[in-house]
Protein backbone atom coordinates (compact mmCIF):
# COMPACT_ATOMS: atom_id res chain seq x y z
CA UNK A 1 0.00 0.00 0.00
CA UNK A 2 1.21 3.51 -0.69
CA UNK A 3 2.41 5.51 2.24
CA UNK A 4 3.65 8.99 2.96
CA UNK A 5 5.78 10.46 5.64
CA UNK A 6 4.70 13.26 7.93
CA UNK A 7 6.24 15.04 10.87
CA UNK A 8 4.74 14.59 14.31
CA UNK A 9 5.63 17.84 16.13
CA UNK A 10 4.81 16.35 19.55
CA UNK A 11 7.49 13.67 19.29
CA UNK A 12 9.80 15.26 16.76
CA UNK A 13 9.98 11.98 14.80
CA UNK A 14 8.84 10.93 11.37
CA UNK A 15 5.67 8.90 11.45
CA UNK A 16 4.46 6.70 8.62
CA UNK A 17 0.83 7.11 7.56
CA UNK A 18 -0.86 4.29 5.64
CA UNK A 19 -3.30 5.17 2.86
CA UNK A 20 -6.15 2.77 2.31
CA UNK A 21 -6.30 2.38 -1.45
CA UNK A 22 -6.09 4.68 -4.42
CA UNK A 23 -8.93 6.61 -6.01
CA UNK A 24 -9.12 4.04 -8.83
CA UNK A 25 -9.48 1.17 -6.33
CA UNK A 26 -12.21 3.01 -4.44
CA UNK A 27 -14.11 3.82 -7.67
CA UNK A 28 -13.88 0.19 -8.81
CA UNK A 29 -15.21 -1.07 -5.47
CA UNK A 30 -18.26 1.24 -5.54
CA UNK A 31 -19.13 0.69 -9.22
CA UNK A 32 -22.14 -1.55 -9.94
CA UNK A 33 -21.32 -5.10 -11.00
CA UNK A 34 -21.87 -5.72 -14.70
CA UNK A 35 -23.96 -8.71 -15.74
CA UNK A 36 -21.85 -11.70 -16.73
CA UNK A 37 -24.14 -12.96 -19.49
CA UNK A 38 -27.24 -12.10 -21.52
CA UNK A 39 -29.65 -13.95 -19.20
CA UNK A 40 -28.37 -12.12 -16.11
CA UNK A 41 -28.69 -8.78 -17.95
CA UNK A 42 -32.30 -9.56 -18.89
CA UNK A 43 -33.18 -10.57 -15.31
CA UNK A 44 -31.75 -7.28 -13.98
CA UNK A 45 -33.54 -5.30 -16.68
CA UNK A 46 -36.85 -7.03 -15.89
CA UNK A 47 -36.46 -6.20 -12.19
CA UNK A 48 -35.83 -2.53 -13.02
CA UNK A 49 -38.84 -2.43 -15.38
CA UNK A 50 -41.09 -3.93 -12.69
CA UNK A 51 -39.80 -1.47 -10.09
CA UNK A 52 -40.40 1.42 -12.49
CA UNK A 53 -43.97 0.24 -13.23
CA UNK A 54 -44.74 -0.05 -9.50
CA UNK A 55 -43.44 3.47 -8.82
CA UNK A 56 -45.36 4.88 -11.79
CA UNK A 57 -48.59 3.26 -10.55
CA UNK A 58 -47.99 4.61 -7.04
CA UNK A 59 -47.39 8.11 -8.44
CA UNK A 60 -50.68 7.97 -10.36
CA UNK A 61 -52.52 7.28 -7.11
CA UNK A 62 -50.67 9.87 -5.00
CA UNK A 63 -50.29 12.74 -7.48
CA UNK A 64 -53.98 13.72 -7.74
CA UNK A 65 -54.40 13.68 -3.95
CA UNK A 66 -51.35 15.85 -3.34
CA UNK A 67 -52.11 18.17 -6.24
CA UNK A 68 -55.67 18.95 -5.26
CA UNK A 69 -54.53 20.65 -2.03
CA UNK A 70 -51.60 22.64 -3.42
CA UNK A 71 -53.49 25.92 -3.78
CA UNK A 72 -54.69 25.78 -0.15
CA UNK A 73 -51.38 24.88 1.53
CA UNK A 74 -49.23 27.38 3.38
CA UNK A 75 -45.44 27.45 3.14
CA UNK A 76 -45.23 24.58 5.67
CA UNK A 77 -47.43 22.35 3.50
CA UNK A 78 -50.35 22.66 5.94
CA UNK A 79 -53.96 23.66 5.33
CA UNK A 80 -55.80 26.04 7.64
CA UNK A 81 -59.10 24.89 9.12
CA UNK A 82 -60.78 28.05 7.80
CA UNK A 83 -59.76 27.11 4.25
CA UNK A 84 -61.24 23.62 4.70
CA UNK A 85 -64.48 25.09 6.09
CA UNK A 86 -64.66 27.45 3.10
CA UNK A 87 -64.21 24.55 0.67
CA UNK A 88 -66.98 22.66 2.47
CA UNK A 89 -69.10 25.83 2.33
CA UNK A 90 -69.79 25.80 6.05
CA UNK A 91 -68.87 28.05 8.98
CA UNK A 92 -65.71 27.12 10.87
CA UNK A 93 -67.62 26.70 14.14
CA UNK A 94 -70.10 24.29 12.51
CA UNK A 95 -67.26 22.29 10.94
CA UNK A 96 -65.40 22.16 14.27
CA UNK A 97 -68.54 20.95 16.07
CA UNK A 98 -68.97 18.27 13.40
CA UNK A 99 -65.31 17.20 13.87
CA UNK A 100 -65.99 16.90 17.63
CA UNK A 101 -69.08 14.78 16.92
CA UNK A 102 -66.96 12.57 14.65
CA UNK A 103 -64.38 12.17 17.48
CA UNK A 104 -61.66 13.69 15.32
CA UNK A 105 -61.41 16.81 17.52
CA UNK A 106 -61.85 17.12 21.28
CA UNK A 107 -63.73 19.86 23.05
CA UNK A 108 -61.33 22.09 24.92
CA UNK A 109 -61.58 25.48 26.59
CA UNK A 110 -58.70 27.93 26.26
CA UNK A 111 -57.14 29.64 29.26
CA UNK A 112 -59.19 32.73 28.36
CA UNK A 113 -62.51 30.85 28.47
CA UNK A 114 -63.20 30.51 24.74
CA UNK A 115 -63.44 27.26 22.80
CA UNK A 116 -60.11 26.07 21.46
CA UNK A 117 -61.04 22.66 20.12
CA UNK A 118 -58.05 20.60 19.00
CA UNK A 119 -57.50 17.36 17.06
CA UNK A 120 -57.28 14.23 19.19
CA UNK A 121 -53.72 13.06 19.83
CA UNK A 122 -54.10 9.91 17.73
CA UNK A 123 -54.88 12.09 14.69
CA UNK A 124 -51.92 14.32 15.47
CA UNK A 125 -49.47 11.43 15.89
CA UNK A 126 -50.77 9.74 12.72
CA UNK A 127 -49.90 12.86 10.73
CA UNK A 128 -53.44 14.05 9.95
CA UNK A 129 -53.08 17.32 11.88
CA UNK A 130 -50.31 19.55 13.22
CA UNK A 131 -50.55 22.03 16.08
CA UNK A 132 -48.57 25.24 15.81
CA UNK A 133 -48.11 27.92 18.43
CA UNK A 134 -48.89 31.36 17.03
CA UNK A 135 -48.93 34.81 18.58
CA UNK A 136 -50.84 38.03 18.05
CA UNK A 137 -48.05 40.04 19.65
CA UNK A 138 -49.37 39.82 23.20
CA UNK A 139 -50.69 36.30 23.60
CA UNK A 140 -49.47 32.94 22.29
CA UNK A 141 -52.04 30.29 21.38
CA UNK A 142 -52.27 26.93 19.65
CA UNK A 143 -53.72 26.62 16.15
CA UNK A 144 -54.69 23.38 14.42
CA UNK A 145 -53.73 22.79 10.80
CA UNK A 146 -54.60 19.84 8.58
CA UNK A 147 -52.05 18.00 6.49
CA UNK A 148 -53.15 16.77 3.05
CA UNK A 149 -53.86 13.45 4.76
CA UNK A 150 -56.06 15.25 7.33
CA UNK A 151 -57.90 17.18 4.63
CA UNK A 152 -58.60 13.91 2.81
CA UNK A 153 -59.90 12.41 6.08
CA UNK A 154 -62.28 15.33 6.63
CA UNK A 155 -63.61 15.26 3.07
CA UNK A 156 -63.93 11.46 2.99
CA UNK A 157 -65.88 11.51 6.27
CA UNK A 158 -68.04 14.38 5.09
CA UNK A 159 -68.84 12.60 1.80
CA UNK A 160 -69.66 9.41 3.73
CA UNK A 161 -72.10 11.34 5.89
CA UNK A 162 -73.70 13.08 2.88
CA UNK A 163 -74.15 9.72 1.13
CA UNK A 164 -75.81 8.12 4.17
Amino acid sequence: MPSRRGDDPAEGKDQEVQLHGTAAQIDAASAPALPQDYEEALVELLAKVRENKALTAENKVLAPKAGKWDEFMNSDGLIGMTAIADILDMPVKEMTNWLIAENIFRKQVSRFGSNQNMPRRMYQSSGHFKIKVESNGRVSYEVAYATTQGADLIFDRRQGRAAA
